[in-house]
């Protein structure tokens, strides 16, 4: 009804009810928009993990070695062409023998992987809270696959507690403890994992053979199995 007690006429009714419309429509966009994007991010976060990170960490326990340090590229970070010049006459000359892209001023070792597509670009990476969904998300993998390989066969079950005894005066004795066999178990996570978005040197060389040092932004893995 309108102010003053009289029914709405007919444009102020339909006015009324395309406002609720659209109102609703809004909602229900908003809330599928944001279910999207939480969908892909979540779907991208497990891509890069199954395709480039686990393998390489999985790798590596291989040869024997318990931590790694990776250096995750975005797909829009243009780096120069690792390949080698070559002259218009007969003769070829090259410029070095070792890749064209080098990390430097870096502490640690680190194992570049170059990200590829749309979604992987830097700006991607640099939303709230996308890194630390990478870090997370690492974790998971790797807490549920060290899980995945004890067996029952390791875990002994503690055995019973002794029943206490009375010394002379018949009082309790207060030396009475539970007896576990074998060692004392070890920290039940000994995985330590950390993914931070840095910037890092990278030493180029130009077909010239001329050095340049660039700065970019890449996501910094830091993995010890704390072996």
């Amino acid at each position: 009804m309108s102010k003053d007690g009289a029914l709405p006429c007919y444009e102020e009714s339909t006015n009324a009810h395309l406002h609720s419309q659209y109102h609703t429509s809004n909602t229900s966009d908003g809330q599928h928009i944001r279910d999207r994007v939480r969908a892909i991010r979540e779907e991208q976060i497990a891509s890069v993990i199954n395709e480039h990170v686990y393998p390489l960490i999985s790798q590596q326990a291989t040869y024997g070695i318990g931590s790694i340090n990776i250096a995750l590229m975005p797909s829009d970070v243009v780096l120069p062409q690792e390949d080698k010049v070559k002259s218009d006459t007969e003769y070829d000359f090259e410029t070095s023998d070792g890749p064209q892209v080098e990390i430097i001023g870096f502490p640690e070792e680190l194992q570049r992987i170059q990200l590829e597509g749309h979604v992987n670009r830097l700006e991607f990476w640099k939303q709230r809270g996308v890194v630390e969904e990478l870090e997370r998300a690492l974790n998971e993998t790797l807490d549920t696959s060290s899980q995945s390989t004890v067996t029952t066969g390791d875990v002994q079950p503690p055995l019973p507690q002794r029943p206490a005894k009375k010394g002379f005066f018949g009082r309790t004795s207060s030396s009475a403890t539970t007896e576990t066999s074998g060692p004392l178990p070890k920290e039940k996570n000994s995985l330590k994992l950390t993914a931070r978005l840095e910037e890092i040197c990278l030493r180029t060389v130009s077909a010239f053979g001329l050095y340049e040092t660039i700065t970019r932004q890449s996501i910094i893995i830091k993995f010890s199995a704390g072996c």
